[in-house]
């Protein structure tokens, strides 16, 4: 980045501040992504929460999305403090388990002889 451009952007998912040129002549495709944060994967980190606050996408879906994209706890630790009340519950959420358990109880009669 040239020492011209100021940082006149702020990432909603980090923090950051970058330089992002909205309209700029020089870039040959806009990428309105840009305009909400720095990077394209933080761009993805704020959909799943706008899936999630729209009850688009469940918890697990989300922790599905996020490892695929490689998004981490520790990651998570260095956004902001909103996204990280919303994502931390979601990463350290132990994996339910999709076994049923179904307890029969023995009738005592089907002992008896007949």
């Amino acid at each position: 980045m040239s020492q011209d451009k100021k940082l006149d952007h702020q990432c909603v998912i980090c923090g950051e501040f970058y330089h992002s040129c909205d309209l700029c002549k020089e870039i040959q495709m806009y990428t309105p992504w840009r305009s909400l944060c720095d990077n394209s994967r933080h761009f993805q980190v704020y959909q799943i929460i706008a899936m999630l606050r729209g009850n688009v996408m469940n918890t697990a879906e989300a922790k599905d999305s996020l490892n695929h994209i490689g998004i981490t706890v520790d990651e998570i630790k260095t956004f902001i403090p909103a996204v990280q009340e919303i994502l931390l519950p979601i990463m350290e959420e132990k994996p339910k388990s999709n076994v049923e358990v179904i307890f029969v109880e023995e009738d005592d009669e089907s002992d008896e002889e007949i």
